[in-house]
């Protein structure tokens, strides 16, 4: 309007305790972490407030507001939008209980963000919780979620590192993504029957867990769900659940025993990734689909597979574990000791999946069947493996494909580059025998 205005930039720091605002506005960031100011005075003239205006301003205790505003109301302090349905900012210095105001719907979108609360307590006229509402909330020790909360948002609680205690209520159906995430101290929690799905990283880095119990009704982990979290040494599952995403338990160092119930349908690569400690897993019948690396990278490695005498969808041969029909070979036990450190894979396997005998030192040599068609990534990952007998001719050994190149031949007639194998540094495939010959591998 070819007007001068000055701005504010967050930089000054204020002895008094009073700050007037004779503005129309602030930005997010305007007084972002400004030292000194305790009350916040917001004239008729102010018409909108973006919710990181004094983000970090830690001595601030009260907003108060005309009553002749048109947006906005203080209530004891705290700033609610004019019709007291909405909770919009709590003073970030207030280090105490706070009880919402009853009758408000909405706490919005880093309405508690950074600020020093200890506790919230939110009536049950509460209907939605935006997302960064209570973001590093550091101080925040407990909450609770009323029951017409049907979801609650990402990024919600992240980084709420003093929280210990959350009441849920039934009607709950969805954790979002990041929800929980970084929440170290959380282990106080009870999951309603509501709930159905927890998504992306929800409860990502929760250190304080040892017995982790998933409610009935619970149906989809999302991916890195409970990634982290290392010292979860139980996990109840429950018969509803179907699917475990990518990494959802990954790193979790005391983890022993995996007890998956009938109900669960599919692993997603990496489920159970490095967990360091796992050495039994159970398949159950109603299980169909187990990802790449989904018990890889354990310091020793899973030592038994039990699968349902029930399942459609894999067996186990000499505690190997195969498809049902036998076409493919999918995980082998850090246990099977080969004799002669030795192993035949089944006439009319027709693929052997990634990591299938990760970390067998056992085995040294293998025959594969003239079947095979197709092998995953790194399937004998840290064996001693340096012989590989193969039942048919080399050029139909050259036509097994897989995920990445395996195979290039060289100049010569009796030598092969193999880039799929992937031994351990001290050990490798030197010779592939065929029934035309045995050829040297570089």
């Amino acid at each position: 309007n070819g007007k001068e205005y000055d701005v504010y930039t967050g930089e000054k720091k204020f002895d008094e305790n009073v700050l007037e605002l004779p503005i129309v506005g602030i930005m997010n960031g305007a007084f972002h972490s400004s030292g000194g100011v305790k009350d916040i005075y917001i004239p008729d003239s102010y018409e909108y407030f973006e919710s990181d205006a004094f983000v970090g301003c830690t001595t601030i205790e009260n907003y108060f507001v005309s009553d002749n505003h048109k947006s906005y109301k203080s209530v004891d302090g705290v700033l609610y939008s004019k019709d007291g349905l909405s909770l919009f900012s709590y003073p970030y210095g207030r280090r105490s209980v706070y009880n919402v105001v009853d009758g408000t719907k909405n706490i919005l979108s880093g309405a508690f963000k950074s600020s020093t609360v200890k506790e919230v307590i939110l009536p049950e006229s509460i209907e939605n919780i935006e997302s960064y509402a209570f973001y590093m909330a550091k101080q925040l020790v407990k909450v609770n979620i009323p029951s017409k909360i049907t979801e609650i948002k990402e990024f919600t609680f992240n980084t709420c590192a003093s929280l210990r205690e959350v009441d849920f209520s039934e009607g709950l159906e969805v954790v979002g993504e990041y929800a929980f995430q970084h929440c170290q101290l959380l282990n106080t929690f009870t999951f309603p029957s509501s709930l159905r799905e927890l998504k992306t990283s929800s409860f990502e880095q929760i250190t304080s867990i040892e017995h982790l119990v998933l409610n009935e009704g619970l149906e989809i982990i999302g991916d890195f769900a409970f990634a982290y979290n290392e010292y979860i040494e139980e996990i109840t599952f429950p018969s509803t659940l179907k699917t475990i995403g990518k990494y959802a338990f990954m790193q979790n160092y005391r983890l022993k025993e995996l007890k998956l119930v009938e109900g669960i349908q599919e692993l997603q690569e990496g489920s159970f990734f490095y967990n360091t400690a796992l050495t039994k897993v159970n398949i159950p019948a109603s299980l169909h689909t187990i990802g790449f690396k989904s018990f890889s990278m354990s310091e020793n490695g899973v030592k038994e597979y039990v699968v349902s005498e029930n399942s459609n969808y894999f067996t186990t041969v000499d505690g190997i574990v195969y498809s049902k029909d036998l076409k493919e070979l999918l995980l082998a036990p850090i246990t099977c000791n080969f004799t002669n450190g030795h192993y035949q894979v089944l006439d009319g396997v027709e693929k052997i999946g990634s990591h299938a005998f990760y970390n067998n030192d056992s085995l040294k040599s293998i025959t594969l069947p003239s079947s095979l068609k197709f092998i995953g990534k790194a399937p004998f990952y840290i064996t001693n493996l340096n012989k590989i007998n193969y039942s048919g001719d080399i050029e139909d050994f050259k036509k097994i494909e897989a995920e990445d190149e395996i195979f290039t031949s060289s100049t010569s007639n009796d030598t092969l580059i193999v880039k799929w194998y992937q031994t351990n540094d001290y050990a490798m495939v030197s010779i592939v025998t065929c029934n035309d010959g045995t050829y040297s591998i570089i």
